[in-house]
């Protein structure tokens, strides 16, 4: 199943030069170590399985500093000692290790609920990471927002990172209420059940080969892979990412900025109205333009998350230690 809509990621990484490989290692990161205009997350490109970030502050870049090894699935589950079935809201710290290709070997696990837990466990701690750098941006946006209303005026350099965020989430007339509709989270719940859906549980070519969860489109140039099934005539191309990482985040931007999902983002304005927690089996009612199959694919995605009770993880969170 793929996305009908192509997907043109604007998003600047800072990343280093080389490529991550599909066989990979351990990194470790370290503290926050420096303030910056803009908070996003600085990825080196070096061969890893397993990246790990420090907690999102504002104003705060996060550094890789090394990597190490090569992981099996095994090895994968081994740091990943926690139960996904525990894991229930607020009260369970997800621990900040993060998986930037599929675990090999993954497809191969026969027990259906160990391949859905271990896929699961996965790709939360991602889904989690990118709401987090996204709920920071949020922030500061509201915090300038307060200020204008007040009647005040942001500094220059504030006003020129604001005039950044108006452009990349395109929003018109410097409406701040407009851009505020659309950076904001994803629900777990939602990310991960058509993360599974889209890349049959990790298992799809795409997935594998070009870390693509969500089968996105381009149709950019040696950007993507070509879909077996793609008609004759056609010229999209399934998108390709550096890591799995790149993949949600692209997603994210996808649905917060795309027109199609106006719908998914206006229910979730309605329940941030109502101080409701989001829930990722309502917005799922805003996926019609996602695949060619509408409202079945809506059902089949609320089925997803019903079925696998996901719903759970939309109030879950990474461990800020």
């Amino acid at each position: 199943m793929y996305t009908k809509l192509a997907l043109f990621d604007k998003f600047s990484l800072g990343v280093g030069a080389l490529l991550i490989g599909t066989a990979g290692g351990l990194a470790i990161f370290f503290p926050p170590v420096a303030e910056v205009n803009a908070p996003q997350a600085s990825i080196e490109k070096i061969k890893l399985d397993l990246i790990s970030f420090a907690p999102v502050k504002p104003k705060a870049k996060s550094y890789l500093k090394y990597a190490i090894g090569a992981l099996t699935i095994d090895q994968v589950n081994q740091k990943l000692t926690y139960d996904f079935n525990s894991v229930n809201g607020e009260n369970f710290a997800i621990p900040r290790i993060f998986v930037s290709v599929i675990p090999y070997g993954l497809a191969e696990i026969r027990e259906t609920p160990r391949r859905k837990a271990m896929f699961f466990k996965s790709v939360l701690p991602l889904v989690l990471q990118v709401n987090e750098e996204i709920q920071v941006t949020r922030k500061r946006i509201q915090s300038y927002n307060t200020v204008i209303a007040k009647g005040g005026v942001p500094k220059a350099t504030e006003r020129k990172w604001l005039d950044k965020m108006i452009k990349r989430y395109k929003v018109k007339n410097d409406d701040i209420a407009a851009l505020l509709l659309k950076v904001d989270v994803v629900p777990p719940s939602l990310a991960l059940a058509q993360a599974a859906k889209e890349s049959g549980w990790g298992s799809s070519r795409f997935a594998r080969e070009a870390n693509a969860l969500f089968g996105q489109w381009t149709f950019e140039k040696n950007a993507g892979l070509v879909p077996n099934d793609r008609s004759e005539g056609k010229q999209h191309l399934v998108k390709k990412f550096d890591s799995l990482y790149h993949s949600v985040r692209a997603y994210a931007y996808n649905l917060n900025t795309h027109r199609a999902y106006r719908s998914l983002r206006a229910l979730r304005a309605d329940m941030r109205s109502s101080n409701r927690l989001l829930d990722g089996q309502v917005l799922a009612g805003g996926l019609h333009a996602y695949s060619e199959q509408g409202a079945d694919y809506i059902r089949a995605v609320r089925s997803m998350i019903r079925v696998n009770k996901l719903r759970r993880l939309d109030n879950a969170r990474l461990d800020q230690s």
